[in-house]
């Protein structure tokens, strides 16, 4: 089964920058990832128009895989691997409460916020109501 002969500047330009992409890659979200920025690189190739990367396709993929890299790098961010702790079966490290003691302490640094906000007289008419 041949590529087609739209796809062959495709295929070329994977035979060209692949290995040069992977390398690139993995400088920036490790060996273990890079090969699916790279992949998500050329699928980006696949979508584009051939006369907006020609003539400068080499630094135009290796500023998409360099945007891809960091996006999946901001994702990872985001994502926190599990404590030792939330499966020790610990009551206090259940997602409930974590969040209820986040939200607590939310509203004590929103009234510390708002008390700093205010004036003595308007804090102390504050403290007397129940």
């Amino acid at each position: 089964m041949g590529a087609e002969p739209g796809q062959s500047w495709i295929q070329s330009a994977l035979d060209r920058y692949e290995s040069s992409l992977l390398r690139y890659a993995a400088g920036v979200v490790g060996s273990a990832a890079a090969p699916d920025v790279v992949q998500d690189t050329f699928l980006a190739l696949c979508r584009a128009e051939p006369e907006k990367v020609e003539g400068h396709l080499g630094p135009w993929l290796f500023v998409v895989c360099r945007n891809r890299a960091l996006e999946l790098l901001r994702e990872g961010s985001r994502l926190q691997p599990l404590e030792e702790q939330d499966v020790t079966g610990n009551p206090d490290s259940e997602p409930w409460r974590r969040v209820e003691r986040q939200q607590s302490l939310g509203r004590v640094h929103h009234r510390r916020r708002c008390d700093d906000s205010i004036s003595g007289r308007q804090s102390r008419r504050l403290r007397r109501r129940p």
